[in-house]
């Protein structure tokens, strides 16, 4: 709803002027033109708004214009390009190096999907592991005997001992 032509109100504050820029500009349609030109000749704001604009306009388009010279062009253009390039070439080789690394994850990736999965040999490898001294007291039935001719072998118990330390400490302290 438009605001009738002669509503104004005691504070300054005309609902029409927010709409004084439209009908300077000619932006208005004709019915809301007219009835804005009616209410200019009871509104010292609305009135004193167009005229300042009016002013402002004409203030514009007073100016000549002119054309920018060529080396002003180019200075500008120089100052962009400047702008526009890496502050420093670390960031430059950061970038080609980051290339370079997604590049190589790419195609690692690429290779270990078409990569042939391998194959388990066709007869089982016998596995022989030789056990020191201690660990076969340890999985033995733990039989420690003396040498012929009565003499215990030192080195046999305490292998000995220290299975049996292990074992202890394995098993939260029983012994077997």
């Amino acid at each position: 709803m438009q605001p009738s032509p002669a509503s104004s109100t005691a504070s300054n504050a005309c609902q029409w002027l927010a709409r004084v820029a439209a009908y300077h500009d000619g932006e208005m349609d004709r019915a809301s033109a007219l009835a804005f030109e009616q209410h200019l000749n009871c509104c010292a704001p609305c009135s004193t708004e167009l005229s300042e604009l009016k002013r402002l306009s004409d203030s514009f388009s007073a100016l000549a214009i002119r054309q920018m010279r060529a080396t002003s062009v180019a200075g500008i253009h120089q100052a962009i390009d400047a702008v526009a390039q890496p502050q420093s070439s670390l960031l430059w080789i950061g970038g080609i190096l980051s290339g370079l690394a997604a590049s190589a994850l790419i195609i690692a990736g690429a290779w270990l999907a078409e990569a042939p999965s391998p194959k388990a040999p066709a007869t089982p490898i016998a596995l022989v592991v030789e056990h020191g001294s201690w660990e076969q007291v340890a999985i033995s039935d733990r039989g420690v005997a003396p040498l012929p001719g009565g003499q215990w072998d030192q080195p046999m118990l305490a292998d000995a001992a220290a299975a049996d330390w292990m074992l202890q400490n394995l098993s939260g302290g029983a012994t077997p």
